[in-house]
């Protein structure tokens, strides 16, 4: 299923009014919009018997991802204990219109519950219905409001919808009953449907040998999603320390049918693991097993049923099926043996992939046997309609281990366009994930996925190839992928530290592209003396393609951020004038913890130094001062040229950005400096400042805050800087002559 977390725990936190339940738009809210949502408060256009308020919410959906919405942080926690249901009036002229209630611990975004409705007519006031009766118990103070979630907003009419009366109450009818292993529907439970699929306890309509049992569950998928299915949360924990496989009985009159057998965490859906089984007889009972021995050790008390995962439901007979005796036990079997490498020699064969969402993996003979991949076998995965994220994944017999070799490669083939992206995402405890673009069309190249720095938590490793792309079938929607392996990114390098220069051969400048760009250490095409990362926004780029200054780790010391140093320094090149350059901080260990700012170029085809000031945060993002006041560090910078415009738009642009730097600024590249030497860097004594052909009139040397801790008025070619009295660390030295300034970085040891 799709998740949409990640993307909504970077929304700000900060609000103006008091919030309360119920919400009914007569007096002043404090809305947070998000990727293409904007919620304002309005005279009711559409005032009648069915809502006669003066005032409604709007919600226009533009461009800008598909899980465009709005969030409401409330002044107090919303009480589940008392009250099981929301309700909430909704007009839209649109048929079909879904509507997404989520509720979010404003701290915690992982701590969340939505339920998704659809409504059921057009131009009128309709009142919507959310059961939250199933919630888990746990502190919610922020609603969020999405409209028509997975379809993209285009700012029209049709994407106009309204709302009012936000409501929540207890609706009488109970929070039913908590489910227990084994699950036979011979006593009630409370199921949780969602986005089209619908269960329910029936007398069993098959009753024979093969389950004469007295009632059966019926899975009905309608019209919503492609992942609708049912949900049901246990009264106590599972125990996979004893136990290693589910089986379940189901029926269906079609043939092929799949069945997702899921848990999570009722506390957060982020702790999960799923596997999917294909039913191979029609028209009869069919006892279905789940190999569950690689699932991570954690806390699991709910359980996800998903039919036909990747089709749309239509209600009828072909979307009806049954399912009985859900029962969790140890087969005696030793566990998953997959591990990296694989080759495909020999495993993982085409049965441990889980498809999902149009993506079909499975392990052929090597169509393309040629250098420099001549492997008998390979794994093909075709894209076929279904959803723009389409997949397949595998999982291992244990955790990934980044600690030593940070990164994983894989052969690839594909006669897409070159810069096609090549997700691979990692689930497992938490989830991350790393974009690559292919640079060749109909030849085998070797991808790179830089993880250095993350936890041991993941061992399924999930491959999504052209993201974000609707996959047609053809030859271009197939994809083959080969020897998948961990290795070491790094070189033996040191760890990416501020100021940064992309000067040296001990420091490893690897970056990291996200969204659709592809970044490169090149030599400055405008100093061949001078080494930069050309950044290219490619034509398929989203309007948040960014790179990460470095890998998942971050800097090696923490960006010294106070009430007073809150600006950075970066040298950019653009093509263009006036266009936005975004520079968010986070912390490297808590993606939750962020701070954006913005600065506009002034100068196209040309270098140009701008100043990033984070006590203007970006509109939508958090205060630095939040931050600050929550003791929260911040180690990890990422770059975004043209900020909020997407490369179809905007067309394939090249980007320059060198001498990243914290409260000083490192300067312009200028040519005539290039012939400074500074040596020894690092000493613990004198620093030694020499040029051939420019007099140096003065030397300032300035600690990482930007204060100045030496002053050297000269008149020579070269220069002594006494570094005995300097604490160890970091320092820039600025470097005047009679031809222009350049700032350096120094290293005390």
């Amino acid at each position: 299923m799709k998740k949409i977390t990640l993307f909504l725990i970077l929304m700000a936190m900060s609000f103006g009014y008091s919030q309360t339940l119920p919400l009914d738009f007569e007096s002043a809210t404090t809305w947070i919009d998000f990727d293409g949502g904007a919620v304002t408060t309005i005279a009711n256009p559409q005032s009648n018997g069915d809502n006669g308020s003066a005032n409604v919410g709007q919600m226009v959906k533009s461009v800008g991802q598909v899980w465009g919405g709005s969030a409401l942080v409330m002044s107090s926690t919303m009480d589940f204990t008392a009250n099981n249901t929301f309700s909430m009036k909704a007009y839209s002229i649109k048929a079909g219109t879904k509507v997404l209630m989520k509720v979010e611990n404003s701290t915690d975004a992982g701590i969340n519950y939505e339920k998704e409705v659809t409504m059921a007519t057009t131009n009128a006031w309709e009142t919507l219905v959310f059961d939250y009766s199933a919630i888990p118990a746990n502190t919610y103070d922020k609603i969020v409001i999405i409209f028509d979630l997975g379809t993209m907003g285009d700012g029209t009419a049709d994407f106009t919808y309204y709302f009012d009366d936000i409501t929540l109450y207890d609706n009488g009818g109970g929070t039913g009953s908590a489910g227990s292993l084994p699950l036979d529907f011979e006593t009630a439970t409370t199921w949780v449907d969602f986005d089209g699929g619908e269960v329910t306890t029936i007398a069993n309509p098959q009753s024979n040998g093969d389950n004469n049992s007295a009632s059966v569950g019926q899975m009905i998928k309608n019209a919503g999603q492609v992942w609708g299915g049912s949900s049901i949360a246990l009264s106590s924990a599972m125990d996979f320390t004893a136990n290693n496989t589910f089986s379940m009985k189901a029926y269906s009159i079609k043939a092929g049918t799949k069945v997702l057998m899921k848990v999570e965490n009722s506390g957060d859906a982020g702790i999960s693991y799923e596997k999917e089984v294909t039913m191979t007889t029609t028209n009869t009972w069919e006892t279905l097993v789940f190999d569950y021995s690689g699932i991570p050790a954690n806390t699991y008390d709910k359980i996800v049923v998903i039919f036909d995962l990747g089709t749309m439901g239509d209600g009828t007979a072909n979307f009806t099926y049954y399912f009985d005796d859900v029962t969790l036990y140890n087969d005696g079997g030793a566990g998953s043996a997959l591990a990296l490498p694989f080759d495909f020699e020999t495993e993982p064969n085409t049965t441990d992939f889980v498809d999902f969402d149009g993506g079909a993996a499975s392990v052929i003979a090597n169509p393309q046997s040629v250098a420099p991949n001549t492997s008998a076998n390979v794994a093909q995965i075709i894209r076929d309609g279904g959803q723009i994220w389409g997949g397949s994944k595998v999982t291992l017999g244990n955790n990934l281990d980044f600690s030593t070799l940070g990164g994983i490669s894989m052969k690839v083939f594909t006669t897409a366009p070159i810069g096609t992206t090549v997700k691979l995402k990692l689930e497992g405890t938490g989830e991350t994930e790393v974009d690559q673009l292919t640079t060749v069309s109909g030849a085998w190249e070797t991808l790179t996925w830089d993880f250095t720095g993350q936890p041991a938590n993941f061992n399924t490793l999930v491959f999504m190839f052209d993201f974000g792309n609707l996959g047609d079938g053809t030859a271009t929607s197939t994809f083959l992928f080969d020897d998948v392996e961990q290795i070491d990114v790094t070189g033996g390098l040191d760890q990416i530290d501020h100021p940064v220069d992309f000067e040296g051969a001990t420091t490893n400048y690897a970056v990291t592209d996200f969204g659709g760009n592809a970044s490169t250490l090149i030599v400055d095409p405008t100093d061949s003396g001078n080494m930069v990362i050309q950044t290219v926004k490619t034509t398929g780029a989203a309007t948040w393609a960014g790179t990460t200054i470095g890998t998942a780790t971050g800097f090696a010391t923490n960006l010294p951020f106070s009430g007073t140093a809150s600006k950075m320094y970066v040298s950019v090149w653009s093509p263009d004038a006036n266009i936005p350059v975004r520079l968010k901080v986070e912390d490297a260990n808590d993606v939750t913890h962020t701070c954006e700012t913005e600065a506009m170029t002034s100068v196209s085809m040309g270098w140009e130094t701008l100043e990033f000031d984070f006590n203007n945060q970006a509109t939508g993002t958090e205060s630095l001062s939040v931050g600050l006041a929550n003791g929260w560090v911040y180690n990890k910078a990422s770059i975004f040229f043209n900020f909020g415009t997407e490369g179809a738009t905007a067309g394939e642009k090249i980007y320059y950005f060198d001498n990243v730097s914290f409260g000083t600024s490192l300067g312009i590249i200028d040519t005539e400096l290039s012939e400074f030497k500074v040596y020894p860097n690092p000493t613990n004594s004198i620093w030694n400042v020499k040029t051939n052909n420019q007099n140096i009139t003065s030397v300032g040397v300035y600690d990482i805050l930007g204060k100045q801790v030496l002053l050297l008025k000269a008149n020579a070619t070269e220069v002594a800087i006494d570094a005995t009295e300097l604490v160890n660390g970091i320092y820039l030295v600025k470097i005047l002559s009679t031809k222009g300034s350049k700032t350096l970085k120094l290293v005390k040891n």
